[in-house]
């Protein structure tokens, strides 16, 4: 575990790097003076927490990049993610700071309505529109709002109509400015702003967005524990939005393609962002004093590589679409995957203590190195924190994927194990020959030591910290694994 202070303004935050987790800790300070502390007395008293789970750019993505730096992103695992978080049991809100949708229009909407299909199994609370989302008609984005299947919020994006008045009433006829929801017994006031940005499509206008803000801040402020804002552009014009417009708690940032490893702040207003296409899921964890007057926030960043598996739900999307407008080979090794990652007989996994009957110097080793101990550095967090870190800290996190997504109980967690970087099966005991892709890549590292949660990651030395004996078992055909001589620089990230 890597250990950083970072100084902020009038506070102190502590990041610690667990693994596939990076974790953000900062007091948001006061919710603001006298008076909004008296009336915020005067109000029901919320639940002492809020998970706030946010997003950005995913851009019509169903399944994983595929990027050169290993595949991360995409709705199949953001709905893992989500479920993950949500098993915790504490009240949490999602939000979608922009550009959900694919970047082109098609003519026929049939994109559009596979991600619309698929957001509908785990949910966004509220989505800003974004310059991939007014790209399609206001009618169209209407009608999604209408129907429930795009729950949009914008303040300054207001539909040109012929005839029309472009006023605010006119657009709360296509979307409301603010969307409010409520979480044990926290009201959240969620507003969107598109970031300045006209649309390339036509058909709307862009209005104020500090005007806009006002507006919606000042019907909200009273009735609202935590006012949220999706901000279409990054945290450079955020600050400016927090600077000149008061009573703001969070802007969530999106579609400018920039990460925020730490939280800004400017003056109360925390300000987040997940970064490009959707790759994480970021997470706040908010927390109310005692008097209700602040809120101190637990910031982390999940990156959404192959640890997190596929939710199946999403990934029959896929496989109907390809089937309806992909190749036959690309059927076919989607179909492959497919059937790989939904057979779940005890043929395909085998125990690290299976595994050790033949190695035992190596079960010896492993169960010493930090894989081996990876669930103790979970010890210290609460339960309801641990779920999203099994990804990267347990043994086969499909596995659990099962117990998250329905009515399952997930298994209980085991240590990260033989198979989680080896890629072998129980098959490979019975042949007593060594398999072609035993020894594990760097990319295989990367799934969980990303350059965002590992960034002083270098494969040599990692390796060497959780290194096996390298003879092989009597009677086994191969070779030993050589050592590892060409080093990975510190720091090193994978290209995305």
């Amino acid at each position: 575990m890597t250990m950083h202070c970072v100084s902020f303004q009038r506070c102190v935050a502590v990041v610690t790097v667990v693994m596939a987790t990076l974790v953000v800790v900062v007091s948001l300070g006061s919710a603001g003076g006298a008076d909004d502390v008296a009336s915020a007395a005067a109000r029901e008293r919320p639940s002492a927490e809020i998970v706030l789970l946010f997003t950005s750019d995913t851009g019509g993505a169903l399944s994983g990049c595929g990027c050169a730096g290993g595949p991360a992103g995409g709705l199949t695992r953001l709905s893992a993610a989500v479920a993950a978080w949500r098993r915790g049991g504490r009240p949490s809100v999602l939000v979608h700071a922009g550009n959900l949708l694919a970047r082109q229009n098609e003519n026929d909407g049939s994109t559009d309505r596979d991600v619309l299909r698929a957001v509908r199994l785990f949910g966004f609370d509220a989505v800003n529109l974004g310059p991939y989302e007014l790209r399609r008609p206001a009618s169209r984005v209407a009608a999604w709002n209408s129907a429930g299947d795009l729950p949009a919020a914008s303040a300054d994006v207001r539909p040109a109509r012929t005839g029309g008045t472009g006023s605010a009433d006119e657009a709360a006829l296509f979307w409301p400015a603010v969307v409010t929801v409520q979480r044990g017994g926290v009201r959240v006031a969620i507003v969107g702003l598109s970031g300045g940005r006209p649309p390339d499509g036509g058909g709307y206008t862009i209005g104020n967005m500090a005007e806009a803000a006002r507006a919606a801040v000042a019907r909200v402020r009273e009735s609202a524990h935590l006012v949220v804002v999706l901000y279409g552009s990054d945290w450079h014009q955020a600050s400016e939005l927090a600077a000149n417009v008061p009573g703001l708690d969070v802007i969530v940032c999106g579609g400018s393609g920039k990460l925020l490893l730490e939280p800004k702040r400017v003056e109360r207003t925390l300000i987040v962002q997940a970064g490009p296409n959707g790759d994480r899921l970021g997470v706040l964890i908010l927390r109310r004093a005692d008097d209700g007057s602040l809120w101190a926030a637990e910031q982390r960043l999940l990156t959404l590589t192959d640890r997190v598996p596929d939710d199946p739900r999403i990934t029959e999307i896929v496989f109907e679409r390809e089937g309806a407008s992909g190749s036959e080979g690309q059927m076919r090794g989607r179909q492959g995957k497919r059937e790989g990652e939904h057979r779940t007989d005890s043929l395909l996994r085998a125990s690290s203590s299976q595994c050790g009957a033949c190695h035992e110097g190596q079960f010896k080793n492993w169960s010493e190195s930090p894989h081996g101990r990876s669930l103790e550095s979970l010890a210290a967090l609460e339960p309801a924190n641990r779920e999203p870190c099994y990804f990267c800290h347990a043994a086969d996190p499909a596995d659990r994927l099962k117990g998250l997504i329905g009515e399952l109980q997930p298994p209980q967690p085991t240590p990260v194990g033989c198979q989680d970087c080896h890629a072998v099966d129980i098959s490979h005991g019975q042949r007593r020959k060594k398999p072609p892709a035993a020894r594990p890549t760097k990319e295989v590292c990367l799934s969980c030591h990303t350059y965002v949660d590992s960034p002083g990651f270098d494969f040599a030395a990692y390796r060497r910290r959780i290194a096996h004996p390298s003879a092989m078992p009597a009677g086994t055909k191969g070779e030993a694994t050589p050592p590892v001589t060409v080093p990975v620089g510190p720091g090193t990230r994978p290209s995305r």
